[in-house]
């Protein structure tokens, strides 16, 4: 266990491949920034993502020249304006769920019930048992996968 990472301590971000390049423009911008007021000056007017060469400044010597918590900030600020960006499952989506979880529930029981009554009725017809033994089987899994989705809907995360 000495080697496995604890699941409650948060993950360090990383920022998808295909966005690097603008997390690594805002790095520079606000070492800059930090830079500029470390010396007193103005930052550079204009210094954009777009001005910012690959031979201004790699990513590792912005993280080495910033402290930790600093970064830290900027990082929580970064995944706060990631979030802000992400699509909201609305309510409805919700209600929808748990209505569709109760249907599929409901119907799961009645197939059990009228499994559980074929089977009574077969009386040793092995036809009318095989029959009675599907039914009861397919309402099982109607209601189990009812109960799985009503779980999976009503465990929000975030609601």
């Amino acid at each position: 266990m000495a080697g496995e990472p604890n699941r409650r301590e948060a993950k360090r971000f990383e920022p998808p491949p295909w966005e690097r390049d603008r997390f690594d423009a805002l790095q520079q911008r606000e070492a800059e920034v930090d830079q500029s007021e470390e010396s007193g000056s103005a930052p550079a007017a204009g210094a954009g993502p777009a001005e910012a060469g690959p031979a201004e400044a790699e990513p590792a010597s912005v993280v080495e020249s910033t402290p930790d918590a600093a970064s830290e900030a900027k990082v929580g600020t970064m995944l706060i304006q990631l979030s802000a960006e992400e699509p909201k499952i609305g309510h409805h989506v919700k209600t929808v769920g748990v209505f569709s979880a109760g249907l599929l529930m409901f119907v799961g029981l009645c197939m059990l019930v009228w499994g559980a009554m074929l089977l009574l009725l077969a009386r040793g017809n092995i036809g009318a048992s095989a029959i009675a033994l599907t039914v009861l089987f397919m309402g099982g899994l109607f209601g189990g996968v009812g109960l799985v989705l009503g779980l999976r809907v009503t465990r929000g995360q975030g609601d």
